[in-house]
């Protein structure tokens, strides 16, 4: 059952059959070249996939969902507790992959404009690859800010989306 559909696309929660499909995505460097964590084999891929979909038994606005597009997967994107940084531990963060066949074509935002306005007034935050331009646009889009280089990830920056934006 979709939760929101938009022309031929519709966005969904993340479920079991997704998988082989989520292992295949961690798996291409091409997706995953700015990630901080790439799994490399698939028992680690697979315990990604199931971080996933205990986010869609937490409480809201948590939650992992997978954008379909013509009946094709074409992203995930999810809403799960910041863990990289321990001074933002317990805030909620963003984060999204887009197979390649799918960019440009705006997946990224409306992944990222669902998932706001599940986070409400929540203050959220994303971790983003300094070289990672798109990314760094989309967010941006969201209303989001850097607001400090990751002392655990060099390279990499943390964006916040204040708790008065809508």
């Amino acid at each position: 059952m979709p939760i929101s559909t938009s022309l031929n696309r519709k966005i969904r929660p993340m479920d079991e059959t997704d998988a082989d499909w989520i292992c295949e995505m961690l798996g291409n460097l091409q997706v995953t070249h700015f990630l901080q964590f790439i799994p490399i084999d698939r028992k680690q891929f697979l315990e990604k996939h199931a971080s996933y979909l205990k986010l869609n038994q937490a409480s809201a606005p948590l939650g992992a969902f997978v954008l379909e597009c013509d009946g094709r997967r074409a992203g995930y994107a999810f809403l799960r507790t910041f863990e990289w940084e321990d001074e933002f531990r317990g805030v909620t963060e963003i984060g999204y992959l887009i197979d390649p066949q799918f960019w440009n074509k705006g997946i990224a935002s409306e992944l990222s404009v669902f998932l706001m306005k599940r986070a409400g007034k929540e203050r959220v935050l994303a971790m983003i690859d300094d070289r990672h331009e798109v990314s760094k646009k989309v967010i941006r889009k969201m209303g989001f800010s850097k607001i400090v280089a990751s002392k655990k990830y060099p390279g990499n920056s943390i964006w916040e989306r204040p708790l008065s934006s809508s």
